[in-house]
């Protein structure tokens, strides 16, 4: 079957520490920002990461996400 997703850059986005940074696939940094992710802003500095698997849409300015790896130091890679 074929799911429809948004157009854009595939990326990652981890906060962590009180920084949030999306990552292209090579690994160059696309951009940092603070957000409300767990541990994502300077009053949230917990070395617990979230990773979430996003397309970043330039022209929306908008992060679409399509897969949750991490949330606040909790691995789902395995979870239904």
């Amino acid at each position: 079957y074929v799911l429809p997703r948004p157009e854009g850059v595939r990326c990652l986005v981890v906060s962590s520490r009180g920084k949030t940074i999306s990552r292209k696939k090579s690994g160059a940094i696309l951009h940092a920002f603070s957000s409300v992710l767990p541990s994502g802003n300077v009053k949230q500095r917990q070395p617990d990461p979230c990773v979430l698997d996003c397309i970043y849409q330039a022209d929306l300015q908008t992060y679409f996400v399509l897969d949750m790896m991490c949330w606040s130091g909790y691995a789902v890679y395995d979870s239904t």
